[in-house]
């Protein structure tokens, strides 16, 4: 896939994902947008998956990724309690952990 190509659907797909996740959490940012364990370029996946990951002690931010742990949105920096808060709601929307470490933007 081209590298313009790659990053317009991984745009988009990032920006859905910041769409789902400030539903819930009251603000979220698009973070991935093309997959980090690729050698080509390859948009991040459509599905999503949620983590929490302790950046900021004791803040931790609420990401989406996809099944490769490409993080396609994060929250804003939360207490541990409003994360868990926070999965709750995106465990009623059907999105299920991540069972890994996340892939963060550096």
């Amino acid at each position: 896939m081209r590298y313009f190509d790659a990053c317009k659907i991984g745009q988009e797909r990032t920006e859905e994902a910041a769409k789902i996740l400030g539903g819930v959490s009251g603000y979220a940012k698009g973070a991935v947008f093309l997959k980090h364990e690729s050698t080509s370029f390859d948009p991040v996946g459509e599905e999503n998956f949620y983590a929490i990951v302790q950046l900021k002690p004791p803040s931790v931010v609420v990401v989406l990724c996809d099944s490769g742990g490409n993080s396609k949105a994060m929250s804003q920096f939360l207490s541990k309690q409003s994360a868990e808060s926070v999965v709750k709601k995106l465990e009623a929307l059907g999105i299920q952990p991540y069972q890994g470490e996340p892939y963060l933007p550096t």
